[in-house]
């Protein structure tokens, strides 16, 4: 009998603590999404170009967060444009997300759009001078899932006045962050998977 009750308890721990694992692994994704070409001709009316999108499915766990953020690298210097966490929704099923941005000429601003179905936040920077050249684009090419703490740059915007923008901005976005301070201006969409605050 007492075998028999050391092995419950024994099957009882091991349920508890695969339950526990399971908690902590949500299977949260984003991936590219291209729109159809109805969305297309919709879009082509707004005054923002380009705009990239995104799609977000899973389940993020009851003590779980996601955190979106505007991060702007201008000549080696960081600073955070905008950022939007406390997700009321815990179930993503094909969320779209935008990232747009536009050059404000006559102010000497760029401004910038991040989109989700429940708003759009709208955030405006300074630069120092017009910049002659943009590059913009997808830095994630294909479906990505979210690991806790680990940021996930999605989509970029990179300018310049020295007559070319190397693709290699993207690598620096994916891999070695720390290189962008070689770059004029970047701005990155982040995305990261977060404990609930």
């Amino acid at each position: 009998m007492k075998k028999l009750f050391l092995l419950f308890v024994l099957f009882s721990l091991i349920a508890c603590s695969s339950q526990v694992d399971n908690r902590s692994n949500s299977e949260i994704t984003i991936k590219p999404y291209e729109l159809s070409e109805q969305e297309q001709e919709l879009v082509n009316n707004t005054t923002m170009e380009p705009i990239e999108y995104f799609v977000l499915d899973g389940d993020l766990q009851e003590d779980e967060d996601l955190l979106l953020e505007l991060v702007v690298v201008e000549k080696g210097i960081e600073k955070g444009l905008m950022s939007s966490s406390k997700f009321i929704d815990k179930s993503f099923d094909h969320e779209l997300f935008s990232f747009s941005f536009r050059q404000i000429d006559e102010l000497n601003r760029i401004e910038f759009q991040l989109g989700i179905i429940n708003g759009l936040g709208t955030s405006a920077t300074a630069i120092e001078e017009n910049f002659s050249m943009f590059s913009w684009g997808k830095v994630i090419q294909e479906k990505t899932q979210l690991t806790k703490d680990q940021p996930v740059n999605v989509a970029y915007m990179s300018a310049t006045n020295k007559g070319e923008i190397s693709r290699s901005v993207v690598d620096a976005l994916i891999s070695s962050p720390e290189d962008l301070k070689n770059y004029e201006f970047v701005a990155a969409y982040r995305i990261t998977l977060v404990d609930k605050k």
